[in-house]
């Protein structure tokens, strides 16, 4: 079953809450998934960094995508793509002339794993 119910003066655990916001996350990604949303949705247009491009590129912010899974991907500011290397760390610069290489930018969903919060003593928690 995928709906979690409370029931009056039930004594809900912090497990109990986390599980419930989990399948509320979980139904909007199925959603995104069924509707075949993916890849970039708004912002993160790749322009030529300035003043010199220099195998890099600047994003533009915000951006917003989503995975195959149906995660949301949010890019909050503008970033700079260093294109130098490749994702194993070889040089992508070509030095014969005539020769060209072609290269993709990828945005891949990543969780924030730290979320501090102030708890009723002024002890400072972990949300994870």
């Amino acid at each position: 079953m995928d709906r979690l119910r409370f029931f009056y003066d039930e004594l809900v655990t912090d497990a109990d809450m986390n599980l419930a916001f989990d399948q509320v996350e979980e139904a909007d990604q199925r959603l995104a998934s069924d509707l075949g949303v993916r890849g970039i949705i708004s912002g993160a247009v790749a322009l030529p960094h300035q003043p010199l491009a220099a195998l890099s590129i600047d994003l533009t912010a915000p951006g917003r995508a989503y995975d195959l899974a149906g995660r949301r991907i949010f890019l909050g500011g503008p970033a700079t793509v260093d294109l130098r290397f490749d994702n194993d760390g070889t040089p992508t610069d070509v030095s014969a002339p005539g020769v060209e290489r072609w290269l993709s930018v990828f945005v891949r969903f990543a969780r924030v794993e730290y979320d501090p919060r102030t708890g009723r003593k002024g002890q400072i928690k972990s949300g994870y």
